[in-house]
């Protein structure tokens, strides 16, 4: 059974306040661990679009400390409410799709099923 995984952005309007949202939904940095990366405690991750990049394909083993959340595959991200973040931000609303299909095409290539959509 695929596991549908929601992101609202409603009221995200920059490049920090989706990152965060990601970061909070998906638990990229470890429990409690929505922060800018900290190697000496453990948690953290690098809130840039490259920390998201490798912080998914991470999503099967517990994100990049093996502390986070593990998601089981066929996984689906369906985000809602990005139209704000779209209009003010295009290029970076271009980014974040980028490396969702990149995402997807890592997962593809593991025989793993990793999909998205905009709702």
């Amino acid at each position: 059974m695929q596991v549908i995984i929601e992101i609202s952005l409603y009221g995200a309007t920059t490049k920090h306040d989706v990152l965060t949202r990601f970061g909070e939904t998906l638990e990229l940095g470890g429990p409690d661990g929505n922060v800018p990366v900290d190697p000496t405690q453990g948690r953290g991750w690098g809130f840039n679009w490259d920390a998201l990049a490798d912080s998914l394909t991470e999503l099967g083993s517990g994100g990049i400390w093996g502390t986070s959340r593990k998601f089981t595959f066929p996984l689906k991200l369906t985000i809602t409410g990005s139209d704000g973040f779209r209009t003010r931000n295009a290029d970076e609303f271009e980014q974040l799709k980028s490396v969702l299909e990149d995402t997807r095409d890592h997962y593809s290539r593991r025989q793993r099923q990793f999909d998205f959509n905009f709702a």
